[in-house]
């Protein structure tokens, strides 16, 4: 329970978030795989870990995120393994999503190599604070945003223009 906790605070933190999903997604297939001692107590809980699993990836990739591409891939793989009957329902479902997070990502990759570049330098991340904020609501990602302004906090909490921006945002409906 405490890495889905923390796999869902950290997942919109488009560079790192993986790796803790990753945590709970390995929990999870090697639950999958564990051998029970009864037949019945297998399939029950295989059908859950099963139908987990793919809820898992599923969610996973409508997250924006730096690895979305292996993600999907990885996706695929584990609906072919285990779910190949429904692999064309599963996949094109999933598809969709997959393709707007990746446009997302694709739209961030800019500002998250500066970040890197900068050494998360203040201008940076008030660049690309400024850019999520003046985008349309469409294209809008809320948490996304909210993860930015905390990354920014982290490093520069003694900005208070940062303050004053995520306040305004916190308390301004969409």
């Amino acid at each position: 329970m405490c890495y889905k906790k923390a796999a869902v605070a950290t997942q919109y933190h488009i560079p790192e978030g993986q790796r803790v999903w990753e945590c709970e997604r390995d929990r999870r297939l090697a639950m999958l795989s564990k051998e029970y001692f009864s037949i019945l107590s297998v399939l029950i809980s295989s059908t859950r870990q099963l139908a987990a699993v793919t809820k898992m990836y599923s969610d996973r990739v409508k997250i924006p995120h730096a690895q979305i591409e292996e993600t999907f891939q990885e996706f695929s793989s584990f609906v072919s393994k285990h779910q190949n009957d429904n692999y064309e329902k599963i996949m094109s479902s999933a598809s969709k999503d997959y393709g707007k997070a990746l446009k997302a990502v694709r739209e961030r990759e800019v500002f998250e190599l500066q970040l890197t570049q900068t050494n998360y330098s203040y201008e940076t991340f008030s660049a690309y604070l400024q850019w999520e904020m003046s985008n349309s609501p469409k294209a809008h990602i809320t948490p996304l945003t909210k993860t930015l302004f905390e990354r920014a906090l982290v490093t520069w909490w003694q900005q208070a223009p940062i303050w004053e921006d995520y306040a305004h945002f916190v308390v301004t409906p969409e």
